[in-house]
């Protein structure tokens, strides 16, 4: 019986010690990555998407995989949203309406691309959403995990949802500016940004469509420059 005892208490001298030590080196991986989050990304304005070194990575242990839900994110953002985005924009802004009438079919492209976005977007904060319930957080990581997500992944996405109607509206309404000149190309002469139309109904019409299309392209202009100051990354 004695022996038994005496192994016992062999064993949790042995054991102890290790328990401690593991418990200690996730502690200090928490408080370091709760640190990092803290002053790296919520204390910054805008979104910070710090490139770890291998020396974070050794530090934070496991919890790079929670930051890595960020990380790909923001790349995926930016492949498949950002990128786009910007491509059709340069459409709405770019261009002479001479310009314009010869890139018809890349503006309604661009038009399409948008339209897709919306849709782009919910598929990436599923994978982000998802992969963060995979992930366990005790109470004190979790708040301040709650807000670097809710920078770096919610906000952005937010930002762009909300640039996206006034996007798609004003190029619908190029499109079917562009569509009108063509249909009225015998009174109407585009010289550069020059329009000369020698059809007093028509140029009312072209008119009405160029001013609907100037408060439009204002309204972009506006939700771009909110979306910059929300979602500009940094790294």
């Amino acid at each position: 019986m004695l022996a038994r005892h005496f192994v016992f208490a062999l064993l949790l001298i042995v054991l102890f010690p290790g328990l401690l030590s593991a418990c200690s080196n996730e502690d200090r991986q928490r408080k370091a990555f709760t640190n990092f989050l803290q002053t790296r990304i919520i204390n910054k304005p805008g979104v910070h998407v710090p490139v770890l070194t291998d020396k974070e990575k050794q530090i934070f242990g496991d919890y790079v995989a929670y930051y890595a839900v960020m990380e790909d994110f923001q790349a995926s953002l930016n492949h498949r949203i950002r990128q786009p985005l910007a491509e059709a924009l340069k459409q709405l802004f770019s261009l002479s309406m001479s310009e314009a009438l010869q890139r018809r079919e890349a503006i309604e492209l661009a038009r399409i691309q948008i339209e897709n976005l919306p849709t782009l977007i919910k598929e990436e904060l599923n994978k982000a959403d998802a992969k963060r319930r995979t992930l366990s957080q005790s109470e004190p990581l979790l708040a301040v995990y709650d807000q670097a997500y809710n920078r770096v992944i919610t906000q952005p996405a937010e930002a762009v949802n909300r640039l996206l109607p006034s996007a798609h509206e004003a190029l619908t309404t190029v499109v079917d500016t562009l569509d009108y000149i063509n249909a009225h190309a015998d009174v109407i002469n585009l010289n550069g940004s020059m329009i000369e139309v020698s059809d007093l109904k028509v140029q009312k019409e072209l008119n009405a469509r160029l001013q609907t299309l100037a408060v439009q392209s204002r309204s972009v202009i506006q939700s771009q420059r909110t979306l910059i100051n929300l979602t500009y990354v940094q790294k």
